[in-house]
């Protein structure tokens, strides 16, 4: 009976390791830095699904900061990045070569957050003492600071007149800054405008239909594009299939959210509902929403040179992809 058992145990590892790809030996190796919070939702469904597996990849996923993590795909260190809103943006223009082939995001998923006494923005606005009218950024230029700025200008408040506009720090710097009441209000990303909801703090307002620079772009490198385009339009075809399944299956994301993102019931099942509306489902971003990134980032950056979409951005095999699903789908 010993003798037995252990021969259906190996049995039943063979065949394990049929189903994936004797062991994952013919499994490629893919790696893929990712940015904190639900930046990489897409990434980690995908992951959680086995989307990669059944597509012939083992992702290695590493968190590093995002200058970091360009420099490395820079030095073939990692192989895709989801910087491309911002850093990876800012590096192309630069000159360093990487291009962005599709979004997970629609936009930047910012919300100007309150102290419990202000309700609304013209009760900042009515204010007298400016010192009382401080809202925290991370630094004075970047996404943060103009989606801040188009937020209270929306809600007819004058960014350089009726408040004052100060620098902070990282997001986290800003949710103790306005708990310990340094500031009167801040721009916090989802899912920490639901944390500070949860302390009694006020969400006065977001980002949707102001101000929606696409975001967490998936980089890749000029040489793979160009040497390794099948793998790159897998990897694309995997997040694609990651979004899908995320914004379909309520239950299960918010799971997710719990379990990867350590967050409590309560703020993912808010996280959730709010993200429906910047995930990207397509991969794609606004045309005009790009140009106005890549000027804002001349300006913050200091790039002299006039920079066009086609030199940051290449969505060519993402319309491939389109184009074959579109031929399934009349088929």
């Amino acid at each position: 009976m010993k003798y037995k058992t252990v021969s259906m145990t190996v049995v039943a590892a063979y065949l394990v390791c049929l189903v994936e790809a004797v062991c994952g030996q013919t499994l490629k190796e893919v790696k893929i830095v990712y940015p904190s919070a639900i930046g990489g939702i897409s990434l980690f469904t995908a992951q959680a699904q086995g989307f990669f597996g059944n597509n012939g990849l083992r992702p290695v996923l590493l968190q590093v900061r995002s200058q970091v993590g360009i420099q490395a795909q820079v030095a073939g260190e990692v192989d895709y990045t989801l910087f491309g809103g911002g850093a990876g943006m800012t590096a192309a223009m630069r000159g360093f070569p990487i291009k962005i082939v599709m979004f997970l995001l629609r936009f930047a998923n910012y919300a100007l957050v309150s102290s419990p006494h202000i309700r609304s923005l013209q009760d900042m606005k009515q204010r007298q003492d400016m010192k009382q009218k401080q809202v925290g950024v991370s630094y004075l230029g970047g996404n943060i600071y103009r989606a801040t700025r188009v937020m209270l200008t929306a809600g007819g408040v004058d960014p350089d007149k009726d408040v004052q506009i100060v620098p902070i720090g990282v997001e986290d710097v800003r949710l103790q800054a306005l708990i310990a009441g340094r500031v009167e209000a801040v721009t916090l990303p989802v899912p920490l405008d639901a944390v500070a909801e949860g302390k009694g703090f006020n969400r006065l307002t977001d980002v949707t239909d102001k101000f929606e620079p696409p975001a967490n772009g998936l980089t890749v490198s000029n040489s793979k594009l160009r040497e390794q385009p099948n793998e790159v339009k897998t990897v694309i075809k995997v997040l694609l299939k990651g979004a899908s399944y995320y914004v379909s299956h309520r239950k299960e994301s918010i799971e997710l959210l719990i379990n990867r993102l350590k967050m409590p019931r309560q703020i993912a099942e808010k996280t959730f509902d709010r993200s429906l509306q910047f995930i990207s489902r397509d991969g794609f971003a606004k045309t005009i929403e790009i140009e106005k990134q890549i000027e804002a980032i001349r300006e913050d950056a200091k790039i002299q040179k006039q920079v066009s979409v086609g030199e940051v951005v290449d969505f060519s095999l993402l319309r491939a992809i389109q184009k074959e699903l579109q031929t399934i789908l009349k088929q």
